[in-house]
């Protein structure tokens, strides 16, 4: 799509598309009970068009590290990857497996689509399973929330791990699977251990009151002792990030 966008509109453009549908979603609610068959078909038609124009507008982005941030770091990766570096197993394995495995048989651009879509595809399928027939308003939120674009243009890696643990996590009612998708976004990137220990915390802790306020002295405990606990979270053997 370079040339046909100009890359200092690239992300505002996504932005405006996203503020407008939000406005439209809005207004048609006006219009229509939440739980009219008419509003649910508009509604889950937005919902696949915003699946597909995502997948491919973030996808086929031109390569950038001024507009992009680390994009340019993993189309370097791939460049190595394709020129027969060997692989790199000191840290995320899988996703460096991944970035590996496209780098054999495909080019950069191929491998930027399949990143946006496992980035974006995992949380249409977790609305699907939570919200079941509203998982359009749910993934439009989504979309809507001001990491979704940053995490998929800049922090892919970090982008796709989440998508995959939410995935996990729409799994609940099947501990089995929740957890093997839970696994592979943490081998996809570390930092997804902090919130895996906090999904497998329930499993011991049944009542919400503690984590109500356990959130709310996190908060105060955060500020006035945050080097502190990034002490404890490393010697506990996490990722620095």
């Amino acid at each position: 799509m370079e040339g046909i966008i100009p890359l200092e509109y690239y992300s505002g453009l996504f932005y405006a598309i996203i503020g407008f549908t939000v406005l439209f979603v809005l207004i048609h609610s006006y219009v229509y009970q939440l739980e009219d068959e008419r509003n649910l078909k508009v509604m889950n038609s937005l919902g696949w068009f915003l699946l597909l124009f995502t997948i491919f507008y973030m996808g086929l982005r031109p390569v950038s590290g001024r507009y992009f941030g680390d994009m340019v770091v993993y189309d370097r990766r791939f460049s190595m990857y394709a020129n027969g570096v060997p692989l790199f197993t000191n840290k995320d394995i899988l996703f460096q497996m991944y970035i590996w495995i496209m780098a054999q048989f495909s080019t950069a651009t191929i491998f930027f689509l399949s990143c946006a879509f496992f980035y974006v595809f995992p949380l249409y399928v977790s609305c699907k399973r939570i919200f079941r027939s509203y998982w359009s308003f749910a993934f439009i939120i989504l979309l809507a929330s001001m990491s979704f674009w940053a995490y998929g243009t800049n922090g892919i890696r970090n982008g796709i791990a989440t998508s995959i643990f939410i995935l996990g996590i729409s799994y609940y009612t099947k501990p089995s699977r929740m957890w093997m998708w839970i696994i592979f976004s943490i081998l996809i990137h570390k930092s997804m251990m902090l919130p895996a220990v906090a999904a497998l915390i329930p499993y011991f802790i049944k009542k919400p009151k503690v984590f109500f306020f356990g959130w709310l002295a996190a908060i105060p405990l955060s500020i006035m002792f945050g080097g502190l606990w990034e002490n404890v979270f490393l010697l506990l053997g996490f990722d620095d990030r």
